[in-house]
């Protein structure tokens, strides 16, 4: 009998534990009609959401009070590189976007651009060009299917620079030099900005990588 009191109030302390344990976050979808393959999410100071769908080669807006989805730049099922009016303007596979310079900074993966979108829709070009690696300013620098990117508090813009595995900077002159190599395929970086230090996902060593500053 004393063995069973022992059983009992082992089971009873582990049911108490157990319903003190914090309860998870509800996962509920947010917007999934007329989007293909979303890839970044970034969200303005107005709580709207702006995300790359980028499948559909374009750069969608969600207002979250009217729960409405409407198109901020590039043309649903068409690719291009050309500047300009939003709904004139064309990507090819966006992928990673921040909000920084007084809009959206996007990864124009298939195009090898790093783009710029204003919350006007208006589309311009940042750096980049045909596929490569060069370290210089603006048009005449090269990146090869960039991924992710981060920007820090001096308004820095940090790209996954995936085909060549590296990190690469762009200052606020469109200078762009490269910060890390030796990298597989890094496909996301975020910034610790009160430290400087870069963390990067790559997924080809199944690894997190830290670049100390």
């Amino acid at each position: 009998r004393p063995m069973k009191r022992a059983t009992w109030f082992v089971l009873v302390t582990f049911g108490l534990l157990a319903g003190t344990a914090s309860a998870e976050p509800s996962l509920q979808t947010l917007v999934t009609n007329n989007l293909a393959e979303p890839y970044g999410v970034a969200v303005d100071i107005d709580n709207n959401i702006f995300v790359t769908d980028s499948a559909n080669n374009r750069v969608a807006r969600y207002n979250p009070n009217s729960g409405t989805l409407a198109n901020l730049a590039g043309v649903p099922g068409e690719t291009g590189n050309n500047d300009g009016l939003g709904v004139l303007a064309h990507f090819f596979n966006p992928q990673g976007i921040v909000a920084a310079r007084g809009g959206l900074v996007i990864a124009d993966s298939g195009n090898h651009l790093i783009r710029r979108v204003g919350f006007d829709g208006i589309v311009s070009t940042l750096a980049g060009g045909p596929a490569g690696f060069a370290d210089a300013t603006g048009a005449a620098a090269r990146f090869n299917s960039p991924a992710g990117l981060a920007v820090d508090a001096a308004g820095n813009i940090y790209v996954a620079d995936m085909g060549n595995g590296r990190i690469r900077k762009i200052d606020s002159n469109n200078a762009v030099t490269t910060v890390a190599s030796g990298l597989a395929r890094p496909t996301a970086v975020s910034v610790n900005n009160i430290t400087g230090d870069l963390y990067v996902a790559d997924p080809d060593t199944h690894s997190v990588r830290v670049i100390r500053t």
